[in-house]
């Protein structure tokens, strides 16, 4: 067996990657999806952004498996939102943003239950049924405290009313050690009562303001969506998301 990168220009390692790939998806999967070169070329071609490496392995003259990586080549944090923050802003007006690292101020715990609990309420799973939790302050210092010893690091952010209350929150985590370059979008609600505000991209975009100035060695960010919520979707495809995979869930009666 011999490991070989593939280039662009090189026409039958393209397509014998083609061939390993849709006879891959046929003993996985019962069917294969057809991919010429030159749709392979695209995928795997370089970008302004990020720099593309990819290799096969070789048995005689037929592929028998793939590998790649990815090389940022932009601060993929750095997206430019400007005009974002300035919409965000002006939408927002009368409501503050408030930023936590880790820990829920305790004069906070009550009332940031009651969003996780709405989190869970307003979810959009479709046709997936679950048991709500009813988020105490013990048990958010029970989840802050794992998640701490787990070698994460939380940036939460909330958004306080007019009169004093938290209207919506937006929560990021990253690993604090050495090295780790990725980053987690977690939970982002808004009460139904305020919404229309921009309160999520407002959170959002703090957020991720954060992160940048925090953890400079963050290049990006992942992120989950209900392809039923096309509000968050929205925001997200404007912050700059793209998607990269589907997740199916299974339930049993």
């Amino acid at each position: 067996m011999t490991i070989a990168r593939i280039q662009l220009d090189d026409e039958r390692g393209l397509e014998a990657v083609a061939a390993f790939r849709g006879a891959y998806d046929l003993a996985q999967f019962g069917g294969s999806v057809v991919q010429t070169a030159a749709q392979l070329r695209a995928e795997i071609a370089d970008s302004e952004f990020n720099r593309h490496l990819f290799w096969a392995a070789w048995e005689g003259d037929r592929v028998v498996g793939e590998a790649s990586v990815d090389f940022p080549l932009q601060e993929n944090l750095d997206l430019g939102y400007a005009e974002l923050q300035a919409e965000a802003d002006a939408r927002s007006a009368g409501y503050s943003t408030l930023i936590w690292s880790n820990r829920v101020p305790d004069e906070y715990l009550e009332q940031y239950g009651k969003l996780l609990t709405q989190l869970e309420l307003d979810e959009p799973d479709e046709d997936v049924v679950g048991e709500i939790a009813d988020y105490t302050p013990e048990r958010i210092r029970e989840g802050e405290a794992r998640s701490t010893a787990s070698g994460y690091f939380s940036i939460i952010a909330v958004s306080q009313a007019p009169d004093g209350s938290l209207a919506a929150h937006s929560e990021v985590e990253v690993r604090t050690e050495p090295g780790a370059d990725l980053a987690f979008q977690r939970n982002t609600l808004v009460f139904e009562a305020h919404r229309g505000h921009r309160l999520g991209l407002a959170l959002k975009l703090a957020t991720h303001r954060a992160i940048a100035e925090q953890f400079p060695a963050v290049r990006r960010i992942a992120t989950w969506n209900s392809h039923v919520n096309p509000w968050m979707i929205e925001v997200n495809e404007r912050m700059g998301y793209r998607p990269r995979y589907r997740e199916v869930i299974y339930q049993t009666g």
